[in-house]
């Protein structure tokens, strides 16, 4: 005979797996929706977990000064986002670190968030073939998109004046999923 507690487990499983493929259908309809800058790519979710998304920024060169305004229009609603600066392996590592980089998320225009460091005291997730700078989710670079209404953007500042060797890098925005 079957217990009631292994019943209550099969129902939460089952109704989990269906929460997930509709999370998953609703986050790809509002990928479809995305006009913003970069390329927008859904993410699987790992076993149980939440799918999500990424977006890729076009390259730039780090070894010059780059400013650039990213649009984020039609950005799926309702996740956390991490802002991440890639640079790929190899690299003339001790150089690319004396960089400096500043993210301002803005939300209508107006500034939500503004963080400012060098790269050597960015976090480093360091993936075979590439490394990931981003800031310590204490300084909260994630944000929380609450709707489609406002026009989101992203504005990403770059020097680096001890770069000698050409470095190519990208932003990604990342929510969710696995990378």
């Amino acid at each position: 005979m079957i217990s009631v507690n292994r019943i209550q487990n099969i129902a939460i499983f089952i109704l989990s797996c269906f929460f997930l493929i509709g999370c998953n259908m609703s986050l790809k309809s509002q990928i479809k929706n995305y006009s913003g800058d970069g390329d927008i790519s859904l993410l699987d979710a790992p076993f149980l977990g939440a799918p999500g998304c990424m977006i890729k920024m076009p390259a730039f060169n780090l070894s010059n000064k780059f400013t650039n305004e990213y649009s984020l229009s039609g950005i799926p609603a309702k996740m956390k986002y991490i802002v991440f600066l890639v640079v790929p392996d190899p690299c003339p590592m001790q150089e690319v670190l004396q960089g400096e980089l500043t993210y301002q998320i803005k939300k209508d225009g107006l500034i939500i968030k503004e963080v400012s460091s060098k790269i050597r005291d960015l976090r480093n997730s360091d993936e075979p073939g590439r490394n990931r700078f981003y800031f310590s989710l204490e300084d909260v670079v994630s944000i929380n998109v609450d709707g489609s209404g406002p026009k989101w953007s992203l504005f990403v500042n770059s020097t680096n004046i001890y770069l000698k060797a050409s470095v190519t890098a990208h932003i990604e925005i990342l929510s969710g999923g696995f990378k």
